[in-house]
Order: structure tokens, then sequence, then C-alpha cells
């Protein structure tokens, strides 16, 4: 990523170099990373495919990217993994360090989620599952599947209460942390947002709108404005970072949704 303008300041180049390590850090074990939306549309899948994509490049090992959403453009085309045009590849190819799962057709249950993904998720350091918009009900055992619980919601006033609720509702279980990720799906975020999602109570980044996620030609991480990069690198290293605070103590097995 070139990010020339925020790596032109030293002040930048030390952030930048702190985001790199943050992501690259060690993990004592595995680590079970979900991505819920409050809502259809807010760009999940955006979060966790290339969420995926910036933590692969950086770390040791390989990254699984789960689909458990089924509808809409899966995360693995966000991620780079599906042809240079959507729809043009026949079987994904990810990049290198990542793994793919699709679980497609229709909102995974947890419990084939769990069927399908454990014994690879636990020969990865990390998994990422984009899990859309999930009812209350399936929100709740997700939670208690996961590490880490990324809270994707619009870059709006309301929308950011709504993750912060929900955010409250992860870490009310002492098992799963939680991180937000703010996103500017169609440009009209308020200039106020960014000072909002400083204020946030858990670790918030803000992704800036960029025409380049909705093109039916993959823009790679490289070629995206300098920041949309930058809200990326944040992202990983947040939520690498939650997934190191994390206890550990996610249940291993879930019910049937």
């Amino acid at each position: 990523m070139r990010m020339l303008l925020h790596a032109a300041t030293a002040r930048g180049m030390h952030e930048l170099a702190e985001l790199d390590a943050a992501i690259a850090a060690p993990l004592p074990i595995s680590r079970r990373i979900a991505v819920l939306g409050t809502a259809g549309g807010v760009g999940t899948s955006i979060v966790a495919g290339r969420a995926a994509a910036v933590i692969a490049a950086r770390r040791e090992g390989h990254v699984l990217l789960v689909d458990a959403d089924g509808r809409g453009v899966p995360a693995a085309w966000h991620a780079g993994a599906l042809g240079d045009r959507y729809g043009d590849a026949a079987d994904p190819e990810p990049p290198a360090g990542i793994r793919l799962l699709s679980l497609v057709g229709e909102q995974a249950s947890t419990s084939a989620w769990w069927a399908a993904a454990s014994e690879r998720q636990r020969a990865s350091a990390l998994s990422i599952s984009d899990w859309g918009a999930p009812t209350r009900e399936r929100t709740q055992e997700i939670i208690a599947l996961s590490h880490v619980a990324v809270i994707v919601a619009r870059a709006h006033r309301d929308d950011a209460q709504r993750a912060i609720d929900l955010a409250a509702q992860v870490e009310s279980t002492g098992d799963c942390l939680a991180a937000i990720a703010l996103v500017d799906v169609d440009g009209t975020a308020h200039p106020s947002i960014p000072t909002l999602a400083g204020l946030m109570p858990v670790p918030t980044v803000l992704l800036p709108h960029d025409r380049a996620h909705a093109r039916s030609r993959h823009v790679p991480l490289g070629r995206l404005r300098d920041a949309s990069a930058l809200a990326l690198l944040r992202l990983a290293a947040s939520t690498v970072r939650r997934a190191s605070e994390s206890s550990g103590t996610a249940r291993l097995v879930g019910r049937s949704a």
C-alpha cells in the first residue's frame, strides 16, 4: 500500500510501523472473528474480505475466510479471490495466505458453520466469518462461538448507536470482545462522524466512502485510495489486538440455529 501522504510525516510513518507490528503480532491460540452487521447492506462482506486480505499479507500462516451469509457479493470477492471481474472465476483462487470456505445459499446455522469450519479453524491462527445481518437469537449463538465480534454499521449517528448497543450485548458475555467498523457506504456520512468514532466505548474504525468497493472489477488493496488503505490497516490492527486481548474461552460447540 502506498499511503504516500500519510507516510510523508514522521508521525505517519510511526503509525504505519505500529499498525504493521500489531497485525503481525503472534497469537497464543487460534482465534475466531465474527463480522456482524446491524442491518443488511452495511458492508460486512467488505469488512470481512478486506480485513482478511490485509491480515493475511502481514502474518505468517494463513487466515480462514468463511462466507456464512450466502447473500450478496461474497467476502471472497473483496479479498481478491474471485478473479478480476465478479463472476469470472468458476472456482475461487484465494490470494496467498487466505483459505476460503463458503456456506452459500442461505444464512448458515451455527451448527452447520461449526461442522464445516471447525477443523480448518484449528489450523488457522485467525478465522474471519462474514455472518451478514443475523437475527438477535442467531447473534447470541455467534457471540458464544467467537472470540471477537466486529460490528459493522453505516457511518451515521443512529446506526452508530445500534452498533454501541450490540457491542454492549457482545461484551456482556465476558468471553467475546467487540470492535466496530463504521462504513460510509454511500458517501453521506456527517463531518462529525470521525469525532464520534473516536468517542465510542470500544475500538472503532471509520471506513471512508470508496467507489472501488462497488466496482465490477476488483481493485487490489495497493490501488485503493490512501484514506481507504489506511482505514483498512487500522481495522486489521484493531481486530488482531482484540483477538489477542480475548480470554479464549468461547464455547467450542454451538447449538443448531
